[in-house]
């Protein structure tokens, strides 16, 4: 996966490169090489979401019929959790070795330091 803000060679965006070929997305935005990776239909074992163009009016709908929302607790700490750790490496330059059981950055002890910030008294995280 190689994620850009548009700057290089890249474009904005993130390209997903797999063994038959790659798929580039953006806001609004979705193209693949070959052109028919985004025509093959889904097999019955690929995660499905429903659409919705309005993540916030889906959460508070989803608090009122109790469905699950297009993006779950466990879907968006995920998505923001790489999202964060591709900001890091941005900004360091580095190549950031996660482990996703422990939810740590590994292998620097410097550049785990980014993983989090020290809390404004007098709030602190619960051990739990």
């Amino acid at each position: 996966m190689e994620c850009s803000s548009g700057s290089g060679k890249f474009k904005g965006g993130t390209t997903f490169e797999g063994e038959k070929g790659t798929i580039f997305v953006s806001r609004g935005k979705i193209e693949s090489n070959p052109e028919e990776l985004l025509t093959q239909p889904l097999d019955d074992h690929c995660v499905k979401l429903y659409e919705s163009n309005h993540h916030h009016q889906n959460w508070l709908d989803c608090i009122k019929s109790r469905k699950d929302p297009i993006c779950n607790v466990d879907i968006g700490h995920r998505s923001a959790t790489i999202c964060h750790l591709g900001n890091i490496a941005v900004r360091t330059g580095k190549n950031v070795l996660w482990d996703p059981k422990k939810e740590q950055i590994t292998g620097d002890p410097g550049l785990a330091k980014w993983a989090s910030r020290p809390y404004r008294q007098p709030w602190k995280l619960p051990l739990v």
